[in-house]
């Protein structure tokens, strides 16, 4: 399986044996990736949409990942229980839609890492990150397909 670079730059982040929440799966490559590696031995892979779901779930089967990554319709990490992952990444949506999930889930990302890559909107999530307490422990760039990915971790401090 081949995953692109940018998700490749997010797998390198993950520690082996992480419980992950992957907000916003589309089509679930990330958490089937690293199932399928050894990394993790298990993953929740959320989307808002049924459709991405759909997607996903098929990703899961045509992997034989059935049993290792759940799929599940979810408004971001509202509807999953914080203690149900260890991080949650939160990648390829506008970071308008990143800070929106984030502040809705404070109570359960408390000591949790968030592994974030915005597409949009950067410096609005970065402030609201700031202005919320967490650090930025970690930033990566990734250059793809002529397009530059910024993909930061943070962790809430307060």
């Amino acid at each position: 399986m081949k995953i692109p670079k940018r998700l490749k730059a997010i797998a390198e982040l993950i520690p082996r044996g992480t419980r992950l929440l992957d907000v916003g799966t589309d089509n679930a490559l990330l958490p089937v990736w690293l199932v399928l590696n050894g990394v993790i031995d298990s993953a929740i892979a959320a989307d808002i949409s049924p459709k991405c779901v759909a997607r996903a779930e098929e990703t899961v089967r045509n992997y034989q990942a059935e049993g290792k990554v759940t799929c599940v319709v979810s408004d971001g990490i509202e509807a999953i229980g914080g203690d149900a992952f260890d991080i949650a990444v939160i990648a390829g949506i506008g970071g308008e839609n990143i800070r929106g999930i984030v502040e809705a889930s404070l109570g359960k990302i408390r000591g949790k890492r968030l592994i974030l890559q915005p597409q949009t909107k950067h410096m609005e999530l970065l402030n609201f990150l700031r202005a919320n307490g967490f650090a930025i422990v970690f930033e990566r760039v990734v250059y793809e397909r002529g397009r530059v990915y910024l993909i930061q971790v943070a962790e809430l401090l307060r």
